[in-house]
């Protein structure tokens, strides 16, 4: 992997949107990210020898300290498919998430159009989000779900409904799947974990341990200090 460039000055200003981007913003933790939280069938069908970490970002300078997100697309089959990823930093669940998520999925489909005025078909965007709470996710991941109506007169309207699932990482205490576990790099690994224990001394306490396999690892990478440097700044920014 090639060395990472030394982290921006935004780090310690905007820590969250600051490790998020200087840790996936990287073409080998990117692709353990997408593999982490994709489907099987998805993620077996994406060529990663062609992911590209796309300029993108759709988060308001305003919203830094709750969302940051990254732009990924890569080869499936003979088009190109996007990955939207947001990450939560808010502790909290939003109950119209998808409607956010949806926001920036047609920003990101406007800002496609724009650089291709001809584009006569739009790629398709996988939307991704990276959640840490008390309690959990516990809100709608389908758009379709957050539409009001039931019965015949539901059965009637629904094919005028957007329909689209979010992936979902929920990095919350017990909540993290054997999957993401395996297929983050060491460096990922880390990074999700300072950006679930934040603000919660006692659990950043309770756990350090349990994450010391991948520290290790980190530190034994030829661009260690690189890595620790980021990864330092955000504990001490948010401990």
């Amino acid at each position: 992997a090639s060395t990472p460039k030394r982290p921006r000055g935004d780090l310690a200003a905007q820590p969250h949107d600051g490790l998020v981007k200087w840790t996936f913003s990287q073409q080998e933790h990117a692709i353990g990210l997408l593999r982490a939280a994709l489907p099987p069938a998805v993620a077996a069908a994406v060529d990663f020898r062609t992911l590209r970490v796309e300029k993108d970002t759709f988060v308001d300078s305003a919203l830094k300290h709750s969302y940051s997100d990254v732009v990924l697309s890569a080869r499936m089959g003979e088009d190109r498919v996007y990955f939207h990823v947001l990450v939560e930093h808010q502790r909290k669940v939003e109950a119209l998430m998808v409607l956010r998520v949806l926001h920036y999925m047609v920003l990101l489909w406007l800002r496609l159009l724009r650089d291709e005025p001809k584009l006569q078909t739009l790629p398709p965007i996988v939307p991704l989000l990276i959640h840490h709470s008390d309690t959990g996710w516990t809100a709608a991941t389908a758009f379709q779900d957050v539409i009001a109506g039931k019965g015949p007169a539901r059965d009637a309207i629904e094919r005028h409904i957007p329909r689209f699932d979010l992936r979902l990482i929920d990095l919350s205490e017990g909540r993290a799947t054997d999957l993401v576990e395996e297929a983050l790099t060491a460096l990922g690994k880390v990074a999700f974990w300072c950006m679930s224990v934040a603000g919660d001394d006692e659990r950043y306490e309770r756990e350090i341990g349990h994450i010391a396999a991948a520290i290790d690892e980190v530190l034994r990478a030829p661009n260690a200090r690189d890595a620790l440097e980021p990864l330092l700044r955000y504990l001490a920014s948010t401990h």
